[in-house]
């Protein structure tokens, strides 16, 4: 009796841990209830139900994207090299 009584209070503290989550100040979370979208969470130690609710951290920072070289001819036929960078940021997490 006393092993089963061990085992149901470790399991429940393994399900208790496992529901704690840390945000970084540079993150939102987003919680998805059965797989939809419920809320979403700010910066902190936050507490979620592991069986049912998962968890998506969502990253707020200016992102840099290289795109790479790519040669084109113009109308009049003068090959032209193209460069570019995107910057991107993602601003309402949901």
């Amino acid at each position: 009796m006393s092993s089963i009584l061990l085992f149901l209070f470790v399991f429940g503290i393994i399900l208790v841990f496992s529901g704690l989550k840390i945000i970084d100040q540079y993150e939102r979370g987003i919680v998805l209830t059965l797989g939809s979208y419920s809320y979403t969470l700010e910066p902190g130690l936050k507490v979620i139900v592991p069986v049912f609710q998962r968890l998506i951290k969502v990253d707020i920072r200016i992102t840099t994207s290289d795109i790479p070289q790519q040669e084109v001819i113009t109308k009049d036929n003068v090959p032209v090299g193209i460069n570019a960078v995107v910057y991107f940021q993602v601003t309402k997490p949901e």
